[in-house]
């Protein structure tokens, strides 16, 4: 019931989360990224 919902979206998460938002706003992974790429 929670591992399918979860699984499906920690790997959504994973890959649009953190180099999108979650990452972004923080400056961990989406900064090494994003920021890269359009600067």
């Amino acid at each position: 019931m929670f591992q399918k919902k979860n699984e499906e979206l920690a790997g959504d998460a994973e890959m649009s989360a953190p180099p999108m938002k979650p990452f972004t706003k923080k400056g961990s992974h989406a900064p090494s990224k994003p920021p890269t790429k359009k600067t």
